[in-house]
């Protein structure tokens, strides 16, 4: 990690920070093996399940739901299991330490809980209001919600992407630039929405037809 940080440029105390947190985000403990386990018996026991459930219990839907349901239980044991018994990962927690640092902890966790929950939550109001004109409208969208993240997939790219590159020069009060690429950013945006929804538009019966809508 630290020579990788090294080549990136990262000096001093900012790659001291960056190595501790990639440590972390990677694999706490070095343990690959077992942390890929943990998905893979989640994935095996859901392809074992689902065609018992949905077809020889004929729980049909539902049955995907539990077997889903079952993996995702799966799954926690054995991430959690190794975690306890091996490296003692968890202590008891302690009010104390948890009043001290709630705050701290809200600070950055509030805004990123609310960034989450926006999507979804549009998701469902738009969904509430679609289903007013019959399941064939709540089809129709579902198809519109797998095609528009492909379609506007520059814009998600983008909004990651500069954020580095405002950060450095916010960072070396290099304010004129990091105006100018939030500028430049909002034209490239606009001028990229028009010309796919425009596509959209005029490819609408093609790309429904596609989906064998």
């Amino acid at each position: 990690l630290g020579t990788l940080f090294t080549a990136l440029g990262a000096k001093g105390d900012a790659q001291a920070l960056a190595i501790e947190y990639a440590a972390i985000i990677l694999r706490a403990y070095g343990d690959a093996r077992r942390s890929m386990m943990a998905t893979v018996a989640g994935g095996v026991i859901n392809a074992i399940l689902d065609p018992i459930f949905i077809f020889v219990f004929d729980w049909e839907l539902a049955g995907a739901a539990y077997a889903s349901l079952v993996a995702r239980f799966v799954i926690a044991f054995f991430a959690l299991w190794p975690a306890i018994t091996r490296y003692r990962a968890y202590a008891r927690p302690s009010f104390d330490l948890v009043r001290r640092d709630i705050g701290a902890v809200f600070a950055i966790a509030g805004p990123a809980m609310m960034t989450n929950v926006a999507t979804p939550v549009g998701s469902a109001i738009m969904t509430r209001e679609i289903a007013k004109y019959g399941t064939e409208a709540v089809a129709g969208m579902a198809v519109i919600g797998r095609l528009t993240p492909v379609a506007f997939s520059v814009m998600f790219a983008l909004s990651g992407a500069i954020g580095p590159i405002i950060g450095q020069n916010a960072g070396a009060k290099l304010f004129d630039r990091v105006k100018g690429a939030f500028t430049e950013g909002i034209k490239f945006m606009g001028a990229y929405v028009i010309v796919v929804s425009a596509a959209l538009f005029f490819l609408r019966a093609p790309i429904a037809d596609m989906f064998m809508a």
